[in-house]
């Protein structure tokens, strides 16, 4: 009975002995192939990012290959060189602003062009192709944009810089106009006013109230008139005076390796 109940336990022992073996082995096993799998999706990892770093770089230098439109616009010194750097960055923004390039596109045949024709978010399309930039050491602004066709590009360039000049530059002038002609109107109005007065202070007048209430009229008419001729001739002076910034040059740049020129 012992000897029974001995080999019993031996052959229990034996094989736990020999289960734990095949589990362990089984567990080598299963950890051979997950090294095995981690490697290969590391290695197609690295690859696809390898391949991935590629087309980044190859982009850009594509990009960097294409045909450039500038159109060069000249920005009049008339305060400190902090001042006018100051001025030259605002300008820059405002000629990316949602108002100039909306106003762009109103630009007759520009939403018609080839590049354009086929967007449906055409505002959006040029706000992100479209570059302004302020070279340094220079007193230009320069409005670029890069892509297949040079004459489409510089089109859709100069048209910026016309928005631009006519809704940001010039808009003060054209407003400074309209007041000027509507001062001279009013003075019009008061010197006919004023003439007619004259001509019935010929007349006799009915008591002596009566010619000093037409005396008074006639002078505070005269100061009027007289204020207001001198506002029209300050008025005229500042219209006048040159723009801030002007348009001087447009040019095509074949590879995005030439400079266009940067006049002082």
């Amino acid at each position: 009975m012992l000897n029974w109940r001995f080999m019993m336990t031996g052959n229990v022992g034996r094989e736990l002995s020999n289960a734990k073996r095949s589990a362990g082995f089984r567990c080598d096993v299963a950890a051979i192939l997950l090294a095995t799998v981690v490697m290969l999706c590391g290695s197609r990892g690295a690859a696809t990012a390898d391949e991935s770093d590629k087309e980044a770089s190859a982009k850009p230098s594509q990009e960097a290959n294409e045909p450039a439109a500038v159109a060069t616009l000249r920005v009049r010194k008339i305060d400190t060189d902090d001042e006018c750097d100051e001025y030259r960055k605002t300008q820059l923004q405002l000629i990316k602003s949602p108002f100039v390039l909306a106003s762009a596109l109103r630009v007759p045949g520009i939403s018609n062009l080839e590049a354009l024709r086929a967007e449906k978010d055409q505002l959006g399309w040029l706000r992100e192709r479209i570059q302004a930039t302020a070279p340094p050491d220079s007193d230009v602004l320069q409005i670029r944009m890069r892509g297949a066709d040079p004459k489409e590009l510089q089109q859709i360039v100069n048209a910026v810089a016309q928005a631009y000049l006519t809704d940001v530059v010039n808009k003060p002038k054209v407003d400074a106009i309209t007041l000027l002609n509507m001062k001279q109107a009013k003075l019009n109005e008061l010197i006919a006013e004023l003439e007619a007065l004259k001509m019935k202070a010929d007349l006799p007048a009915n008591g002596n109230a009566d010619g000093e209430a037409r005396r008074k009229h006639i002078e505070q008419l005269e100061v009027m008139s007289g204020q207001m001729a001198l506002s029209i001739q300050a008025s005229a002076v500042e219209i006048q005076s040159l723009s801030r910034v002007e348009f001087i040059d447009e040019t095509s740049v074949g590879d995005g390796s030439a400079k266009s020129p940067l006049p002082r």
